[in-house]
Protein backbone atom coordinates (compact mmCIF):
# COMPACT_ATOMS: atom_id res chain seq x y z
CA UNK A 1 0.00 0.00 0.00
CA UNK A 2 1.36 3.40 -1.00
CA UNK A 3 2.06 5.67 1.97
CA UNK A 4 0.13 8.96 2.27
CA UNK A 5 1.42 11.47 4.81
CA UNK A 6 -1.48 12.83 6.87
CA UNK A 7 -0.99 15.18 9.82
CA UNK A 8 -2.84 14.11 12.95
CA UNK A 9 -4.12 17.63 13.67
CA UNK A 10 -5.70 17.79 10.21
CA UNK A 11 -8.05 14.87 10.78
CA UNK A 12 -8.43 14.51 14.58
CA UNK A 13 -9.47 17.21 17.06
CA UNK A 14 -7.09 17.78 20.03
CA UNK A 15 -9.71 16.43 22.44
CA UNK A 16 -9.22 12.96 20.89
CA UNK A 17 -5.42 12.83 20.61
CA UNK A 18 -5.07 10.64 23.71
CA UNK A 19 -7.88 8.32 22.56
CA UNK A 20 -6.23 8.05 19.13
CA UNK A 21 -2.90 6.84 20.62
CA UNK A 22 -4.69 4.62 23.13
CA UNK A 23 -6.44 2.82 20.26
CA UNK A 24 -3.21 2.43 18.27
CA UNK A 25 -1.47 0.99 21.32
CA UNK A 26 -4.31 -1.53 21.73
CA UNK A 27 -4.86 -0.68 25.39
CA UNK A 28 -8.62 -1.14 25.42
CA UNK A 29 -11.30 -3.14 23.59
CA UNK A 30 -14.35 -0.89 24.09
CA UNK A 31 -14.58 2.88 23.88
CA UNK A 32 -17.53 5.10 24.87
CA UNK A 33 -17.21 8.56 23.34
CA UNK A 34 -19.20 11.35 24.94
CA UNK A 35 -20.02 14.82 23.66
CA UNK A 36 -22.82 16.86 22.16
CA UNK A 37 -23.22 18.42 18.73
CA UNK A 38 -19.92 19.90 17.56
CA UNK A 39 -17.77 17.71 19.83
CA UNK A 40 -16.20 16.06 16.68
CA UNK A 41 -16.76 12.55 18.08
CA UNK A 42 -18.52 11.51 14.86
CA UNK A 43 -15.65 12.88 12.77
CA UNK A 44 -13.17 11.00 14.93
CA UNK A 45 -15.04 7.71 14.50
CA UNK A 46 -15.48 8.40 10.76
CA UNK A 47 -11.70 8.58 10.39
CA UNK A 48 -10.71 5.79 12.80
CA UNK A 49 -12.89 3.02 11.32
CA UNK A 50 -11.42 3.13 7.75
CA UNK A 51 -7.96 3.90 9.19
CA UNK A 52 -7.95 0.76 11.40
CA UNK A 53 -9.40 -1.40 8.60
CA UNK A 54 -6.57 -0.31 6.31
CA UNK A 55 -4.03 -1.11 9.03
CA UNK A 56 -5.50 -4.60 9.27
CA UNK A 57 -5.27 -4.97 5.47
CA UNK A 58 -1.55 -4.15 5.59
CA UNK A 59 -1.20 -7.14 7.92
CA UNK A 60 -3.28 -9.35 5.56
CA UNK A 61 -6.28 -9.16 7.90
CA UNK A 62 -9.35 -8.09 5.94
CA UNK A 63 -11.73 -6.92 8.65
CA UNK A 64 -15.30 -5.64 8.56
CA UNK A 65 -17.03 -2.90 10.48
CA UNK A 66 -20.67 -2.81 11.52
CA UNK A 67 -22.31 0.49 12.45
CA UNK A 68 -25.70 0.50 14.17
CA UNK A 69 -28.09 3.44 14.24
CA UNK A 70 -31.46 3.70 15.94
CA UNK A 71 -33.27 5.27 12.96
CA UNK A 72 -32.63 3.31 9.77
CA UNK A 73 -33.90 5.78 7.18
CA UNK A 74 -31.26 8.36 8.18
CA UNK A 75 -28.26 6.07 7.52
CA UNK A 76 -27.58 7.67 4.16
CA UNK A 77 -27.39 11.22 5.51
CA UNK A 78 -25.47 10.36 8.69
CA UNK A 79 -23.35 7.20 8.99
CA UNK A 80 -22.61 6.72 5.29
CA UNK A 81 -21.66 10.35 4.72
CA UNK A 82 -19.53 10.38 7.85
CA UNK A 83 -17.49 7.32 6.82
CA UNK A 84 -17.20 8.62 3.24
CA UNK A 85 -15.92 11.91 4.69
CA UNK A 86 -13.38 10.04 6.81
CA UNK A 87 -12.06 8.16 3.76
CA UNK A 88 -11.75 11.42 1.88
CA UNK A 89 -10.01 13.10 4.85
CA UNK A 90 -7.46 10.28 4.83
CA UNK A 91 -6.84 10.90 1.13
CA UNK A 92 -7.55 7.30 0.12
CA UNK A 93 -10.72 7.55 -2.00
CA UNK A 94 -9.13 5.51 -4.78
CA UNK A 95 -8.66 2.55 -2.42
CA UNK A 96 -12.31 2.28 -1.42
CA UNK A 97 -15.54 1.29 -3.15
CA UNK A 98 -17.98 3.45 -1.23
CA UNK A 99 -21.11 1.46 -1.94
CA UNK A 100 -23.95 2.10 0.48
CA UNK A 101 -26.66 -0.54 0.79
CA UNK A 102 -29.75 -0.83 2.97
CA UNK A 103 -31.40 -4.22 3.49
CA UNK A 104 -34.86 -5.14 4.75
CA UNK A 105 -35.55 -7.80 7.41
CA UNK A 106 -35.45 -10.54 4.76
CA UNK A 107 -32.01 -9.57 3.51
CA UNK A 108 -33.22 -7.90 0.32
CA UNK A 109 -31.50 -4.73 -0.86
CA UNK A 110 -33.89 -1.78 -0.74
CA UNK A 111 -31.42 1.08 -1.32
CA UNK A 112 -28.01 1.15 -3.01
CA UNK A 113 -25.67 4.11 -3.47
CA UNK A 114 -22.25 4.06 -5.08
CA UNK A 115 -20.14 5.88 -7.65
CA UNK A 116 -21.31 3.72 -10.56
CA UNK A 117 -25.11 3.59 -10.15
CA UNK A 118 -25.57 6.74 -8.10
CA UNK A 119 -28.74 6.35 -6.04
CA UNK A 120 -30.89 3.27 -6.67
CA UNK A 121 -34.02 2.43 -4.70
CA UNK A 122 -35.90 -0.89 -4.78
CA UNK A 123 -39.51 -1.74 -3.96
CA UNK A 124 -39.90 -5.43 -4.66
CA UNK A 125 -38.90 -5.83 -8.31
CA UNK A 126 -39.57 -2.17 -9.10
CA UNK A 127 -36.56 0.12 -8.99
CA UNK A 128 -35.74 3.78 -9.45
CA UNK A 129 -32.26 5.15 -10.07
CA UNK A 130 -30.62 8.59 -10.29
CA UNK A 131 -27.12 8.81 -11.70
CA UNK A 132 -25.46 12.02 -12.89
CA UNK A 133 -28.79 13.89 -13.02
CA UNK A 134 -30.43 11.15 -15.13
CA UNK A 135 -33.33 9.30 -13.51
CA UNK A 136 -34.34 5.84 -14.76
CA UNK A 137 -36.95 3.37 -13.61
CA UNK A 138 -37.74 -0.23 -14.41
CA UNK A 139 -39.03 -3.60 -13.27
CA UNK A 140 -36.69 -6.43 -12.30
CA UNK A 141 -33.83 -6.53 -14.84
CA UNK A 142 -36.05 -5.70 -17.80
CA UNK A 143 -35.62 -2.85 -20.24
CA UNK A 144 -36.02 0.56 -18.66
CA UNK A 145 -39.70 1.53 -18.59
CA UNK A 146 -39.21 5.26 -18.39
CA UNK A 147 -36.33 7.70 -18.72
CA UNK A 148 -36.34 11.12 -17.12
CA UNK A 149 -33.41 13.27 -18.21
CA UNK A 150 -33.21 16.01 -15.58
CA UNK A 151 -30.16 17.66 -17.15
CA UNK A 152 -31.09 17.76 -20.85
CA UNK A 153 -31.87 21.16 -22.38
CA UNK A 154 -33.00 22.30 -25.77
CA UNK A 155 -30.43 23.94 -28.01
CA UNK A 156 -31.55 27.43 -27.05
CA UNK A 157 -30.70 26.70 -23.43
CA UNK A 158 -34.15 27.87 -22.32
CA UNK A 159 -36.04 24.71 -21.39
CA UNK A 160 -35.06 21.99 -18.94
CA UNK A 161 -36.78 18.79 -20.05
CA UNK A 162 -38.55 16.18 -17.96
CA UNK A 163 -39.32 13.54 -20.57
CA UNK A 164 -40.49 9.95 -20.83
CA UNK A 165 -38.57 8.24 -23.65
CA UNK A 166 -40.32 4.90 -23.94
CA UNK A 167 -43.73 5.17 -22.27
CA UNK A 168 -46.25 7.54 -20.75
CA UNK A 169 -45.21 9.67 -17.80
CA UNK A 170 -47.20 9.26 -14.59
CA UNK A 171 -46.60 11.47 -11.57
CA UNK A 172 -48.31 10.30 -8.36
CA UNK A 173 -48.67 11.98 -5.00
CA UNK A 174 -50.72 11.06 -1.94
CA UNK A 175 -51.65 14.67 -1.16
CA UNK A 176 -50.37 17.91 -2.71
CA UNK A 177 -47.90 18.50 -5.53
CA UNK A 178 -46.21 21.86 -6.06
CA UNK A 179 -44.76 23.24 -9.29
CA UNK A 180 -42.83 26.44 -8.64
CA UNK A 181 -40.97 28.85 -10.90
CA UNK A 182 -39.18 32.10 -10.08
CA UNK A 183 -39.20 35.47 -11.78
CA UNK A 184 -41.35 36.19 -14.83
CA UNK A 185 -42.59 32.78 -15.86
CA UNK A 186 -45.44 30.84 -17.40
CA UNK A 187 -46.90 27.35 -17.11
CA UNK A 188 -47.83 25.90 -20.50
CA UNK A 189 -49.74 22.68 -21.20
CA UNK A 190 -49.19 21.60 -24.80
CA UNK A 191 -50.97 18.35 -25.62
CA UNK A 192 -51.64 17.60 -29.32
CA UNK A 193 -55.22 16.60 -30.05
CA UNK A 194 -56.41 17.30 -26.52
CA UNK A 195 -59.95 15.92 -25.99
CA UNK A 196 -62.76 18.49 -26.22
CA UNK A 197 -65.18 18.69 -23.30
CA UNK A 198 -68.44 20.47 -22.58
CA UNK A 199 -68.74 19.19 -19.02
CA UNK A 200 -66.01 19.01 -16.39
CA UNK A 201 -64.24 21.07 -13.73
CA UNK A 202 -61.95 23.98 -14.55
CA UNK A 203 -58.54 24.37 -12.95
CA UNK A 204 -57.78 27.49 -10.94
CA UNK A 205 -54.79 29.03 -9.14
CA UNK A 206 -55.00 31.26 -6.07
CA UNK A 207 -52.57 33.95 -4.90
CA UNK A 208 -50.54 31.34 -2.98
CA UNK A 209 -49.87 29.37 -6.16
CA UNK A 210 -52.17 26.50 -5.14
CA UNK A 211 -53.79 24.82 -8.15
CA UNK A 212 -57.10 23.03 -7.81
CA UNK A 213 -60.46 22.46 -9.45
CA UNK A 214 -62.92 25.36 -9.28
CA UNK A 215 -65.40 24.94 -6.43
CA UNK A 216 -68.73 23.31 -7.19
CA UNK A 217 -71.92 25.37 -7.45
CA UNK A 218 -74.14 22.63 -6.01
CA UNK A 219 -76.29 23.41 -2.98
CA UNK A 220 -74.85 20.25 -1.41
CA UNK A 221 -71.77 22.25 -0.41
CA UNK A 222 -73.45 25.54 0.57
CA UNK A 223 -75.24 27.07 3.53
CA UNK A 224 -78.05 28.96 1.80
CA UNK A 225 -78.97 32.53 2.73
CA UNK A 226 -81.37 35.22 1.54
CA UNK A 227 -81.93 36.44 -2.02
CA UNK A 228 -79.65 39.28 -3.10
CA UNK A 229 -81.53 42.59 -3.02
CA UNK A 230 -81.31 45.39 -5.53
CA UNK A 231 -79.99 47.99 -3.08
CA UNK A 232 -77.13 45.63 -2.14
CA UNK A 233 -75.82 45.85 -5.71
CA UNK A 234 -76.14 49.60 -6.15
CA UNK A 235 -72.36 50.19 -5.99
CA UNK A 236 -71.80 47.85 -8.93
CA UNK A 237 -73.55 50.35 -11.24
CA UNK A 238 -70.74 52.82 -10.49
CA UNK A 239 -68.00 50.50 -11.78
CA UNK A 240 -66.34 51.87 -14.90
CA UNK A 241 -65.80 49.93 -18.12
CA UNK A 242 -62.87 51.40 -20.08
CA UNK A 243 -60.83 50.71 -23.19
CA UNK A 244 -57.34 49.53 -22.17
CA UNK A 245 -54.52 47.21 -23.19
CA UNK A 246 -51.90 45.31 -21.20
CA UNK A 247 -48.39 46.74 -20.88
CA UNK A 248 -45.65 45.39 -23.13
CA UNK A 249 -44.15 42.16 -21.81
CA UNK A 250 -47.12 41.23 -19.61
CA UNK A 251 -48.98 38.97 -22.05
CA UNK A 252 -47.29 36.21 -24.00
CA UNK A 253 -46.54 37.41 -27.53
CA UNK A 254 -48.51 34.42 -28.87
CA UNK A 255 -51.71 35.75 -27.27
CA UNK A 256 -53.98 37.02 -30.05
CA UNK A 257 -54.94 40.09 -27.98
CA UNK A 258 -51.38 41.05 -27.08
CA UNK A 259 -50.93 44.79 -27.67
CA UNK A 260 -54.64 45.35 -28.46
CA UNK A 261 -57.14 47.58 -26.66
CA UNK A 262 -60.27 45.92 -25.34
CA UNK A 263 -63.12 46.74 -22.92
CA UNK A 264 -61.93 46.07 -19.38
CA UNK A 265 -62.73 46.38 -15.71
CA UNK A 266 -60.09 47.75 -13.34
CA UNK A 267 -59.67 45.49 -10.29
CA UNK A 268 -58.84 48.44 -8.02
CA UNK A 269 -62.06 50.21 -9.05
CA UNK A 270 -64.15 47.13 -8.26
CA UNK A 271 -62.27 46.70 -4.97
CA UNK A 272 -63.44 50.17 -3.87
CA UNK A 273 -67.04 49.50 -4.87
CA UNK A 274 -67.62 45.81 -4.12
CA UNK A 275 -64.50 44.21 -2.52
CA UNK A 276 -65.96 40.70 -2.08
CA UNK A 277 -65.73 40.28 -5.88
CA UNK A 278 -61.96 40.95 -5.99
CA UNK A 279 -59.13 38.41 -5.61
CA UNK A 280 -56.00 39.79 -3.92
CA UNK A 281 -52.31 38.85 -4.09
CA UNK A 282 -50.12 37.89 -1.13
CA UNK A 283 -49.60 41.60 -0.33
CA UNK A 284 -53.32 42.32 -0.26
CA UNK A 285 -53.33 44.20 -3.58
CA UNK A 286 -56.29 43.91 -5.95
CA UNK A 287 -55.33 41.39 -8.64
CA UNK A 288 -58.45 40.24 -10.49
CA UNK A 289 -62.23 40.17 -10.36
CA UNK A 290 -63.78 36.81 -9.64
CA UNK A 291 -66.27 35.80 -12.30
CA UNK A 292 -67.86 33.21 -9.96
CA UNK A 293 -69.13 36.14 -7.88
CA UNK A 294 -69.41 38.87 -10.50
CA UNK A 295 -71.61 36.91 -12.90
CA UNK A 296 -74.31 36.11 -10.29
CA UNK A 297 -74.29 39.82 -9.34
CA UNK A 298 -74.67 40.81 -12.98
CA UNK A 299 -77.47 38.27 -13.41
CA UNK A 300 -79.26 39.68 -10.35
CA UNK A 301 -78.86 43.20 -11.79
CA UNK A 302 -80.33 42.03 -15.10
CA UNK A 303 -83.23 40.35 -13.29
CA UNK A 304 -83.94 43.57 -11.40
CA UNK A 305 -83.91 45.56 -14.61
CA UNK A 306 -86.05 42.88 -16.26
CA UNK A 307 -88.65 43.20 -13.49
CA UNK A 308 -88.66 46.96 -13.97
CA UNK A 309 -89.14 46.53 -17.72
CA UNK A 310 -92.00 44.11 -17.07
CA UNK A 311 -93.66 46.60 -14.72
CA UNK A 312 -93.23 49.40 -17.27
CA UNK A 313 -94.62 47.13 -19.99
CA UNK A 314 -97.62 46.35 -17.81
CA UNK A 315 -98.19 50.07 -17.19
CA UNK A 316 -97.79 50.78 -20.90
CA UNK A 317 -100.32 48.08 -21.76
CA UNK A 318 -102.77 49.65 -19.28
CA UNK A 319 -102.23 53.07 -20.81
CA UNK A 320 -102.77 51.63 -24.28
CA UNK A 321 -105.99 49.99 -23.13
CA UNK A 322 -107.25 53.20 -21.55
CA UNK A 323 -106.27 55.15 -24.66
CA UNK A 324 -108.14 52.72 -26.87
CA UNK A 325 -111.23 53.03 -24.65
CA UNK A 326 -111.01 56.83 -24.85
CA UNK A 327 -110.75 56.67 -28.62
CA UNK A 328 -113.88 54.54 -28.78
CA UNK A 329 -115.78 56.92 -26.49
CA UNK A 330 -114.74 59.88 -28.63
CA UNK A 331 -115.91 58.11 -31.78
CA UNK A 332 -119.26 57.31 -30.16
CA UNK A 333 -119.66 60.91 -28.99
CA UNK A 334 -118.96 62.30 -32.43
CA UNK A 335 -121.35 59.82 -34.03
CA UNK A 336 -124.16 60.78 -31.62
CA UNK A 337 -123.78 64.49 -32.34
CA UNK A 338 -123.94 63.89 -36.04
Amino acid sequence: MESNAIKLNEIVAPAFYNVFWDILDGKHTYYDLYGGRGSTKSSFVGVMIPFLMMQDAENDVFSNAVIFRKVGNTLRESVYEQIAWGIDALGVNELWDTTFEVYDANGNIITQIDNSVGFKNFKGKEWFQINESVATAGYDSSLVHGLLDLSAQYSDGYWTVLESKQAGLLLKTVSRMKVETTGSSSLTLNVPEMPKLITGSNLGKNSNGDVGTIASSSMRYKILGKTVKEDELEELYRIKVIWAKYKDGYLMEQDERCGKEMPMFIAEDIDRRFPIVVDHDEKGRAENWNYRIMIPCMFAMLKNEHEKVKDLQSELDSVKTELEELKQLIKQHISTEV
